[in-house]
Parts: structure tokens; sequence; C-alpha cells
């Protein structure tokens, strides 16, 4: 499982194997870096917040998620909702991918959505 660095042990003691994809990322600490002022009209505040964070957290995780991918060469990648970098890394390299949503923290449940690829061509 690739994550950011800071929630490497975390997976590990889950019993999963990790990979640093990328520096520390803290969901928190990211949103409240933005400017409430700058919501575009029109716009549900905390979604716009939570897109800048997760964009946030994908550009410092692509390159880390895309040398492993190259490295590794995956049959699947599993990717979840909220977190954009590895959905970008299975597309460009032909990857076909299972997305999955943690609701609540709770139960893992996998959306009907569009592949990684069908998203990225609109």
């Amino acid at each position: 499982m690739t994550t950011p660095d800071n929630f490497v042990p975390a997976v590990l003691g889950s019993g999963l194997p990790a990979a640093s994809c990328g520096p520390p990322a803290e969901l928190t600490g990211l949103i409240r870096r933005e400017d409430l002022s700058a919501v575009p009209e029109g716009l549900v505040p905390q979604r716009y917040l939570y897109g800048r964070a997760f964009g946030r957290i994908t550009a410092g995780s692509t390159a880390g998620i895309a040398e492993l991918a190259e490295s590794w060469r995956p049959d699947l990648m599993v990717c979840e909702q909220a977190e954009f970098a590895g959905s970008l890394v299975a597309a460009s390299r032909g990857v076909p991918r299972v997305q999955y949503h943690l609701v609540g923290g709770g139960t893992p449940r996998v959306p009907a959505r569009r592949t990684a690829g069908e998203a990225c061509r609109t």
C-alpha cells in the first residue's frame, strides 16, 4: 500500500506492506491553510476545501506512486475514492483499477464509477 510518509507506521501496524509515496500529509492542516474567501460563489465550501486538500496530496504523491508502479508493474491498482494519484497513475499506465470508499471510516464500498481512463478522457 502506498501512503504519505506519516501514515506508513499505521499501515505497517495493520499488517499490510507499505511504501511511502510522498511527503507527510495531514488533511486537517491542509484544509486550515485554505482561504475561505477564495471559495468560488455557488460552491459548497467544505467540498471545495476538501478538493483542494486532496489535490495537494495528489501533487505530493503522484511521482512516488508512478515510480513504484514502474518498478513493480502491478496487474491491478486499488484506489481510495478521495485519493486521485493512484487513479491517475493507473490510467497513465493502462493498469485496471478498483476504486473503494470508506463510509464514515467503516466498511469499504465499491461505487459504480467510470474507469480511470474514461475519467481522464473527459
